[in-house]
This record gives structure tokens, C-alpha cells and sequence, in this order.
């Protein structure tokens, strides 16, 4: 008799386990908690490529920053800098292009929202707000 009531306690207790986990899946579903935990997920990896981006970003700030070298006898130059590091690759190209053109007391500047780049002289660099010296004649 003992041994009927273990077997009928034993089964009493796998389908109550069973029959939580189906009703915990169908609970799951019904309450759409699985595509909240997907979707998280997805936000999660999206704040980590974010997070590394900005670090990247930081650095890069931080090392121009370390590098500016301040022209005082320009009004406005946020600095001179190493161009390789600032400049996108087809901008780079442009700059090059600039470059065999540079003539004495020249520059090639570009815009910081923009990004345009120009070759311009010396004494016409007066307002220099938003422009960058990026190559001076001899540099």
C-alpha cells in the first residue's frame, strides 16, 4: 500500500511539473514576455556597439585634443592637427590633391560641420569659426 501511494505521489508530482511548465510557456507567450526579453537583448547588444563607439570617440577627442597645437596669430583656429587622424579617406585624397597645388603663405582649412575643404591665403583666413587649418605651405 505504501509503495502505491509513493508511485501516486511521485506521478502527482511530474504532472504537476509538467502542467506548470506548459502553463508558464502559454503565460510566456500570452504575455508576450519572450518578445520583451528579445527584444532587450537586441537593446542591450545595440548600448554596447553604442558605449564602444563613444569610447572610440572619446579617445580620438582626447588625443587631438592633446595634440592641438593653437596658431595665436589666427583669429578663430581651433588649432592645426594631424590630418591623417581627423580626415575620412576620400578626404585625405582631397587634401593630398590640395597639396601639390599649395603655394607659399597658404592654407588648406576645412569646415568642422560642413566638411568642406579649401585652399585659401594666409590673410584671407581673418574669421576662422567653424575652420580648421589642416596643411600649411612647407608643412
Amino acid at each position: 500500500m505504501s509503495s502505491e501511494i509513493l508511485i501516486s505521489f511521485l506521478i502527482y508530482i511530474v504532472i504537476t511539473i509538467v502542467i506548470f511548465l506548459l502553463l508558464r510557456e502559454v503565460m510566456c507567450w500570452y504575455f508576450k514576455i519572450n518578445h520583451a526579453i528579445t527584444m532587450q537583448e537586441e537593446q542591450i547588444q545595440l548600448q554596447k556597439k553604442t558605449v564602444d563607439l563613444l569610447e572610440k570617440l572619446v579617445k580620438s577627442t582626447h588625443n587631438h585634443s592633446q595634440n592641438e597645437n593653437i596658431e595665436n596669430d589666427h583669429k578663430g583656429v581651433i588649432g592645426i592637427r594631424p590630418y591623417q587622424d581627423v580626415l575620412s579617406d576620400d578626404e585625405i585624397e582631397v587634401v593630398k590633391s590640395k597639396t601639390l597645388e599649395l603655394k607659399e603663405d597658404e592654407l588648406i582649412i576645412i569646415n568642422t560641420v560642413s566638411r568642406i575643404i579649401k585652399r585659401i591665403h594666409k590673410t584671407d583666413f581673418t574669421d576662422g569659426k567653424g575652420w580648421v587649418i589642416i596643411k600649411e605651405f612647407g608643412q
